[in-house]
């Protein structure tokens, strides 16, 4: 913001997934709500499957959520690739609350 402070946090992060690795970057806001969840890669997983991570229809149910994820509803079928790409979106929560401690 103007003074300075952070209004968000951006993480890439990565996890393997049914054929390989996955990359998702996730926007964590100072409230601890997600600002942004998006697939940058999952080029490794099946395109049909795993690969409709990168959809907006999954992606975008990240967008707004706290920790909990409560809602967040796996891809039938990928389930592999969505558990992935959920651990990715909590290993960020991780990094924001061990970011958001040091700032104190």
């Amino acid at each position: 913001d103007e003074a300075g402070s952070p209004m968000s946090y951006l993480f890439t992060v990565e996890g393997k997934g049914f054929g390989g690795t996955i990359q998702v970057m996730c926007v964590i806001g100072t409230d601890g709500l997600i600002r942004a969840c998006r697939t940058m890669d999952v080029s490794s997983e099946t395109t049909t499957l795993g690969g409709q991570t990168a959809n907006e229809s999954y992606y975008g149910q990240y967008d707004g959520q706290d920790s909990s994820l409560s809602g967040v509803q796996a891809i039938s079928g990928a389930t592999i690739t969505s558990t992935a790409y959920k651990g990715c979106v909590q290993t960020a929560f991780a990094a924001y609350e061990t970011v958001k401690e040091a700032a104190k």
